[in-house]
């Protein structure tokens, strides 16, 4: 169902009646209202986005609105139309004046996505089920707390007793929730890196291009008069977050999804980890349907991600394992930085010092980095790898040579793909689904192996997803 929201708004210190549908803003001048009303869906599918302008109005349902990061274009008739990324709406209009869209205390994050990943039914004990006090005793609730950079985040299971006729079979409802309590309060932007990064995390938990929320909710704190006495209060809002084509975004399988037992040890570790922006991020699939193809985009992705997180795991990869190799390097980094110095022409120089920083980057090719990789989680891979080598017969006599052809067949293809010498109709060998497949599964081993998860849980893990 289409989301309709209308109101007045003030920018530019004139006065505005706004109609927001399908993630569509629109501005019209007061005084043009009427005129005007009946035609402003003819280019309701323009699309533009901002990360600068925030506006603020009230709700013709008198709530308090902030449209966030927002473009406006000017139209024809006084008409201003943006697309609008986010927003934020209060939840209460009983109180003189309106809360203010600021200051927030806290985030609350419910939705699938954080069910699968608690699993709240878990905490139901049916041997407690008492039938004639018509009580249902739980197990400990979860409630976790972990501080990540100062703040509080809290992994928790609510619950509620319903008797009504819409639940007559479901007398106990569960819901499971991701909570951060904020150390300091946080404006609009604060709370837009806040989503964007609890974002992040769900989305290599689930190896999900987009994770959708069900409910986000923020809190701020306020004083309220009650006669003569002021009052605290908790001022509630909803925050919504556009996410593009969502009838196709979906979750993996339940079975399928990292589990919170698994790594509830290391959880602020991954959240601070796959938010490092020197993290080549861009792999993960939309849905069900994508994840059973490979394409000549998807392999050169995959090859980055594992590009990208070998290196933020072994920066000094072959200087630390090949000595030789460690005092060739150097030898040549010395030359270069002589020729620096006794460079006279500034352009010169420069030059010097790009083919100097390329040098000091070079540390093995990507064959080396992946059969470096195969050896240290031999043990995490070994079920996913003979899985995937089976179904596709491939043939070997020992793990050796099957680790030389995934590494040379993958850093082949990739190179190939890197110089254009591949299209989209090829098909791929079996060879190359093969050893795309192992590297993906490397490139996760890689990430929580940065995170600090020790090898049993990594395998834990691996064996759950593969």
């Amino acid at each position: 169902m289409e989301k309709i929201i209308e109101g007045k708004i003030e920018y530019n210190n004139e006065k505005y009646g706004f109609y927001y549908i399908n993630n569509i803003l629109t501005l019209i001048p007061d005084n043009a209202l009427e005129d005007v009303w009946e035609s402003i869906f003819s280019t309701l599918k323009e699309r533009t986005v901002d990360t600068e302008l925030l506006l603020e109005g009230i709700t013709s349902s008198g709530h308090r609105i902030m449209f966030i990061n927002v473009k406006l274009v000017k139209q024809s008739g006084g008409l201003y139309k943006a697309f609008v990324p986010a927003y934020i709406i209060g939840k209460t209009n009983m109180m003189k004046p309106l809360p203010v869209i600021d200051n927030f205390n806290s985030i609350v994050f419910y939705g699938k996505c954080i069910d699968n990943f608690l699993n709240p039914q878990k905490t139901l004990s049916l041997e407690d089920f008492d039938t004639k006090d018509k009580k249902i005793k739980l197990k400990k609730i979860l409630n976790k707390n972990i501080e990540i950079e100062n703040d509080i985040f809290n992994m928790g299971i609510n619950y509620s007793l319903k008797c009504s006729e819409k639940n007559i079979n479901t007398p106990l409802i569960v819901k499971s929730f991701l909570e951060i309590k904020f150390k300091d309060e946080k404006n609009v932007k604060e709370i837009v890196k806040y989503y964007r990064k609890v974002g992040e995390l769900f989305k290599f938990l689930y190896s999900r291009k987009y994770i959708r929320f069900t409910e986000i909710k923020l809190t701020s704190k306020g004083k309220v008069r009650d006669g003569k006495e002021i009052k605290d209060i908790l001022n509630t809002f909803d925050f919504y977050y556009y996410l593009p084509d969502e009838d196709k975004i979906d979750l993996p399988e339940e079975k399928n999804c990292i589990k919170y037992e698994q790594i509830k040890d290391y959880l602020g570790n991954i959240y601070l980890t796959v938010n490092k922006e020197s993290i080549y991020k861009n792999y993960y699939n939309l849905n069900q349907e994508e994840q059973r193809k490979i394409t000549i985009n998807k392999y050169a992705n995959i090859s980055s991600a594992f590009e990208s997180w070998f290196d933020e795991n072994f920066p000094k990869f072959k200087s630390d394992t090949n000595e030789n190799y460690k005092m060739l390097k150097n030898k040549v980094l010395d030359f270069i930085k002589k020729c620096i110095d006794e460079e006279v022409e500034d352009e010169n120089k420069e030059i010097l010092s790009w083919f100097k920083h390329d040098i000091n980057n070079m540390e093995g090719s990507l064959k080396e980095q992946i059969k470096y990789a195969l050896n240290l989680f031999e043990g995490c891979i070994k079920n996913a790898k003979n899985n995937v080598v089976k179904q596709y017969n491939i043939e070997y006599s020992s793990e050796e040579e099957l680790n030389e052809k995934i590494a040379n067949t993958f850093k082949e293809t990739r190179n190939k793909i890197a110089h254009g010498n591949l299209k989209d109709e090829i098909l791929f060998s079996d060879m190359d689904v093969v050893a795309y497949s192992i590297v993906e599964r490397l490139v996760k081993c890689l990430a929580l192996y940065k995170s600090k998860v020790d090898i049993d849980t990594i395998k834990e893990i691996l064996d759950d997803r593969f």
